[in-house]
Protein backbone atom coordinates (compact mmCIF):
# COMPACT_ATOMS: atom_id res chain seq x y z
CA UNK A 1 0.00 0.00 0.00
CA UNK A 2 1.13 3.31 -0.90
CA UNK A 3 1.50 6.42 1.33
CA UNK A 4 -1.56 9.08 0.53
CA UNK A 5 0.36 11.82 -1.00
CA UNK A 6 -1.19 15.01 0.13
CA UNK A 7 -0.53 18.10 -2.95
CA UNK A 8 -0.14 21.53 -1.01
CA UNK A 9 -0.51 24.65 -3.23
CA UNK A 10 2.11 27.00 -1.96
CA UNK A 11 0.02 29.99 -3.10
CA UNK A 12 -2.97 28.45 -0.86
CA UNK A 13 -0.52 28.52 2.09
CA UNK A 14 0.26 32.18 1.54
CA UNK A 15 -3.03 33.51 1.47
CA UNK A 16 -4.09 31.91 4.60
CA UNK A 17 -0.66 32.93 6.23
CA UNK A 18 -1.50 36.32 5.28
CA UNK A 19 -5.38 36.14 6.20
CA UNK A 20 -3.77 34.95 9.60
CA UNK A 21 -1.44 37.43 10.08
CA UNK A 22 -4.09 40.29 8.91
CA UNK A 23 -6.54 39.27 11.63
CA UNK A 24 -4.58 39.50 14.64
CA UNK A 25 -2.44 42.77 13.61
CA UNK A 26 -3.06 46.38 14.73
CA UNK A 27 -3.13 48.87 12.46
CA UNK A 28 -0.01 51.16 11.76
CA UNK A 29 -0.04 54.34 14.54
CA UNK A 30 -1.11 57.95 13.03
CA UNK A 31 1.67 59.38 10.96
CA UNK A 32 1.85 62.81 12.87
CA UNK A 33 2.92 66.05 10.57
CA UNK A 34 6.54 65.89 10.15
CA UNK A 35 8.63 68.78 10.67
CA UNK A 36 11.74 70.38 10.01
CA UNK A 37 14.81 70.75 12.20
CA UNK A 38 17.90 72.52 12.20
CA UNK A 39 20.82 71.50 14.32
CA UNK A 40 23.51 73.37 15.87
CA UNK A 41 26.28 73.45 18.13
CA UNK A 42 25.03 75.52 21.75
CA UNK A 43 27.83 77.51 22.98
CA UNK A 44 29.14 80.61 25.42
CA UNK A 45 30.84 82.65 25.02
CA UNK A 46 31.61 86.67 26.91
CA UNK A 47 28.40 85.26 28.82
CA UNK A 48 26.20 85.30 25.64
CA UNK A 49 24.89 82.24 24.82
CA UNK A 50 25.10 81.68 20.92
CA UNK A 51 24.07 78.94 18.53
CA UNK A 52 26.64 77.53 15.27
CA UNK A 53 24.78 75.95 12.16
CA UNK A 54 25.89 71.82 13.12
CA UNK A 55 27.77 71.88 9.07
CA UNK A 56 30.30 74.62 10.27
CA UNK A 57 31.86 72.95 13.39
CA UNK A 58 34.06 70.03 13.07
CA UNK A 59 34.44 68.84 16.25
CA UNK A 60 34.50 69.92 19.89
CA UNK A 61 37.77 69.72 22.01
CA UNK A 62 38.83 70.09 25.56
CA UNK A 63 41.81 72.89 25.72
CA UNK A 64 44.89 71.44 24.16
CA UNK A 65 48.00 72.22 25.08
CA UNK A 66 49.38 74.79 22.98
CA UNK A 67 52.78 76.55 21.63
CA UNK A 68 53.11 80.34 22.06
CA UNK A 69 53.37 81.67 18.83
CA UNK A 70 55.45 85.20 18.74
CA UNK A 71 54.26 88.16 17.38
CA UNK A 72 50.20 87.56 17.29
CA UNK A 73 47.80 89.36 18.79
CA UNK A 74 46.98 89.11 22.41
CA UNK A 75 43.51 86.77 21.36
CA UNK A 76 45.79 84.52 19.64
CA UNK A 77 46.55 81.89 22.29
CA UNK A 78 48.86 79.79 20.30
CA UNK A 79 49.28 76.13 17.82
CA UNK A 80 47.78 72.87 19.17
CA UNK A 81 48.81 69.84 17.57
CA UNK A 82 45.83 68.15 17.53
CA UNK A 83 45.78 64.28 15.51
CA UNK A 84 48.81 65.98 13.57
CA UNK A 85 47.50 68.70 12.60
CA UNK A 86 48.73 72.04 13.82
CA UNK A 87 45.41 74.17 14.81
CA UNK A 88 45.98 78.15 15.39
CA UNK A 89 43.56 78.66 18.54
CA UNK A 90 42.37 82.20 19.05
CA UNK A 91 39.99 83.12 22.18
CA UNK A 92 36.83 84.17 20.71
CA UNK A 93 35.72 86.21 23.77
CA UNK A 94 39.08 88.46 24.00
CA UNK A 95 38.53 88.93 20.11
CA UNK A 96 35.24 89.90 20.06
CA UNK A 97 36.06 92.27 23.40
CA UNK A 98 34.59 90.49 26.05
CA UNK A 99 38.07 89.99 27.45
CA UNK A 100 40.41 87.17 27.74
CA UNK A 101 38.32 83.63 28.39
CA UNK A 102 38.51 82.29 31.81
CA UNK A 103 39.65 78.35 31.64
CA UNK A 104 37.72 76.12 33.47
CA UNK A 105 36.39 72.63 33.26
CA UNK A 106 33.88 73.83 30.88
CA UNK A 107 35.92 75.49 28.44
CA UNK A 108 36.35 74.15 24.89
CA UNK A 109 38.03 74.76 21.87
CA UNK A 110 35.62 74.52 18.71
CA UNK A 111 37.19 73.71 15.86
CA UNK A 112 36.37 75.07 12.47
CA UNK A 113 36.82 74.71 8.98
CA UNK A 114 35.61 76.72 6.49
CA UNK A 115 37.62 75.94 3.26
CA UNK A 116 40.86 76.81 3.42
CA UNK A 117 40.27 78.36 7.11
CA UNK A 118 41.18 75.80 9.85
CA UNK A 119 41.01 77.28 13.35
CA UNK A 120 39.91 76.78 17.01
CA UNK A 121 38.12 79.10 19.16
CA UNK A 122 38.62 79.18 22.70
CA UNK A 123 34.89 79.46 24.38
CA UNK A 124 33.31 79.56 27.85
CA UNK A 125 31.70 76.51 27.70
CA UNK A 126 29.38 74.41 25.21
CA UNK A 127 26.19 73.22 25.61
CA UNK A 128 26.12 70.49 22.98
CA UNK A 129 24.16 69.19 20.07
CA UNK A 130 20.84 71.51 19.40
CA UNK A 131 17.96 70.40 16.96
CA UNK A 132 15.43 72.97 16.99
CA UNK A 133 12.06 73.25 15.25
CA UNK A 134 12.69 75.04 12.26
CA UNK A 135 9.54 77.22 12.75
CA UNK A 136 11.31 79.04 15.65
CA UNK A 137 13.74 80.95 13.25
CA UNK A 138 13.64 84.76 13.46
CA UNK A 139 15.03 86.53 10.87
CA UNK A 140 16.20 89.36 13.12
CA UNK A 141 18.75 88.43 16.03
CA UNK A 142 18.48 89.94 19.46
CA UNK A 143 20.08 92.47 21.07
CA UNK A 144 23.69 92.00 21.65
CA UNK A 145 26.88 93.46 21.47
CA UNK A 146 28.32 95.51 18.52
CA UNK A 147 30.74 92.82 18.08
CA UNK A 148 28.58 90.24 17.43
CA UNK A 149 26.29 91.61 14.91
CA UNK A 150 28.15 91.35 11.64
CA UNK A 151 28.44 87.52 12.58
CA UNK A 152 25.16 86.61 13.50
CA UNK A 153 22.27 85.13 10.86
CA UNK A 154 18.68 85.53 12.48
CA UNK A 155 17.95 83.22 15.88
CA UNK A 156 16.05 80.62 17.08
CA UNK A 157 13.78 80.42 19.67
CA UNK A 158 14.89 78.03 22.32
CA UNK A 159 12.56 77.64 25.73
CA UNK A 160 11.61 81.09 26.51
CA UNK A 161 13.93 82.73 24.61
CA UNK A 162 15.84 84.27 21.13
CA UNK A 163 19.04 82.39 21.10
CA UNK A 164 21.40 84.17 18.27
CA UNK A 165 23.30 81.74 15.46
CA UNK A 166 26.95 82.75 15.44
CA UNK A 167 27.89 82.02 11.96
CA UNK A 168 31.77 80.82 11.70
CA UNK A 169 32.23 81.37 8.23
CA UNK A 170 31.42 84.88 8.67
CA UNK A 171 34.01 84.61 10.94
CA UNK A 172 36.19 83.29 8.55
CA UNK A 173 35.85 86.00 6.30
CA UNK A 174 36.30 89.04 8.95
CA UNK A 175 39.31 90.99 7.77
CA UNK A 176 39.97 92.04 11.45
CA UNK A 177 40.40 88.40 12.63
CA UNK A 178 42.33 87.49 9.71
CA UNK A 179 44.81 90.09 10.45
CA UNK A 180 45.89 88.25 14.05
CA UNK A 181 49.68 89.62 13.17
CA UNK A 182 50.59 92.11 16.04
Amino acid sequence: MQPETHTVDPLQLLRELEQRSQAVARGLPMQEESRDYWRGVGFTVGGQELLAPLDQVDEILTVPQLTRVPLVKSWVLGIANVRGNLLPVMDLGAFLGFGVTSRDEATRVIAVRQGEFFSGLLVSSVSGLQQIDSASHEETPPEVAPALQELLSGAYRVDDGLVPVFEFARLADHAGFLQAAA
